[in-house]
């Protein structure tokens, strides 16, 4: 592939969810536009900068925090294994910390970086381009099946949903926004399209906005509003039932339902 050299300084920050192939997509773009490229080389630089092992830093990677309340709350409290593992200083927000200088010390050139919050941490860097990379479930599933063949479709199922939420929960913790937000761009737009579908012109287009409406919280999450400042009570009330049949429809989709 030809590379592609763009004038002045950009850079790409990629979030993804598990399996999209985010860092495929990264590696191609930085190739393509001539730029570095950092994924686990973040691992390797935050490493040589702060003189500890790599390996601490791998078995940190992209996980919020090694606090009481985050174990319990993602499942993952073992009374023993917790407490023998926090006896030691070097915590999980010290490494963020020094991951995220490291972050920061590439903000001089034009580079491609996958993950580890660099979007929010160069959020004040004015040549930042954020993407996010985000795959159909079952496609998911089949990139999953590549790597770990001997696991069966629900231990797939459920391996990808728990790195989703090690990685949302990581944002979150660290960033205190919404990780995955095209979800809700997506669930949003199915659900017009199934009420659109079944009543042609019921529904008009997503709007995006920059506000966010406690969409952060989680996902699905939308705002509706029914009925507009023409339309009579009556009318937007007669409207709530095929709301309501179009997002039941798309939750039991999502959900393995139907």
């Amino acid at each position: 592939m030809e590379a592609t050299i763009m004038t002045g300084k950009h850079i790409v920050t990629i979030n993804r969810q598990f399996g999209s192939r985010g860092g495929e997509v990264g590696t191609k773009l930085a190739e393509k536009l001539g730029y570095e490229f950092y994924d686990r080389e973040l691992i390797a630089l935050a490493a040589k900068d702060s003189g500890f092992t790599e390996t601490i830093f791998e078995n940190a990677d992209e996980k919020p925090s090694n606090s009481l309340l985050y174990s319990i709350v993602t499942g993952s409290y073992n009374p023993r294994s917790w407490f023998v593992g926090n006896m030691d200083m070097l915590t999980n927000d010290t490494l963020f910390n020094i991951q995220a200088d490291a972050i920061r010390s590439l903000s001089d050139h034009s580079c491609v970086i996958v993950g580890r919050c660099a979007d929010f941490i160069l959020r004040d860097v004015p040549e930042l381009f954020r993407v996010f990379i985000h795959a159909p479930f079952e496609d998911r599933v089949e990139y999953a099946r590549n790597e770990r063949p001997t696991m069966s479709a629900k231990e797939l199922e459920s391996y990808i949903r728990k790195q989703d939420k090690s990685r949302a929960s990581y944002y979150s913790y660290y960033a205190n926004r919404s990780w995955d937000v095209a979800s809700n761009y997506d669930f949003a737009c199915a659900v017009t399209e199934r009420l659109n579908e079944k009543h042609p012109g019921l529904c008009r287009d997503v709007m995006v906005k920059s506000n966010r409406y406690n969409q952060h919280v989680g996902t699905p999450a939308v705002l509706i509003e029914v009925g507009h400042n023409e339309n009579t009570l009556q009318e937007a009330l007669a409207c709530i039932p095929y709301l309501a049949e179009a997002l039941a429809d798309q939750l039991m989709l999502q959900s393995g339902g139907y």
